[in-house]
């Protein structure tokens, strides 16, 4: 993932790991729950949302990729507000606040 121009997934968990490499991402959300955070990430303009698999047609997917190939300002604007929005330090910030909470040290 880490060498890839663009990635195309699911709206689920990886998401957040295409965002933390700052990786340009078309979606697809393949389960209900999904869809919210697909429509506010694609409003934030972190990724490209293609809308729920039961409305994505090959020819809507050939379309958004040829688009995104050829487009390196809208691949670069995803990149960066996918880097900006996750950075990968959050376990980091987790345990100093649990630390915080228990005068400086891991709770046992």
């Amino acid at each position: 993932m880490a060498e890839a121009d663009f990635a195309i997934g699911a709206g689920g968990a990886t998401t957040w790991e295409r965002c933390c490499l700052g990786l340009p991402s078309l979606v697809v959300s393949i389960a209900e729950n999904q869809r919210p955070a697909c429509e506010a990430l694609a409003e934030a303009g972190v990724i490209a949302y293609l809308g729920h698999h039961d409305v994505v047609t090959a020819q809507h997917l050939r379309h958004a990729i040829d688009a995104l190939r050829s487009d390196a300002g809208r691949r670069q604007g995803l990149a960066s507000a996918s880097a900006d929005l996750v950075d990968g330090e959050g376990a980091r910030r987790v345990v100093a606040a649990m630390q915080a909470i228990n005068g400086g040290r891991m709770p046992a």
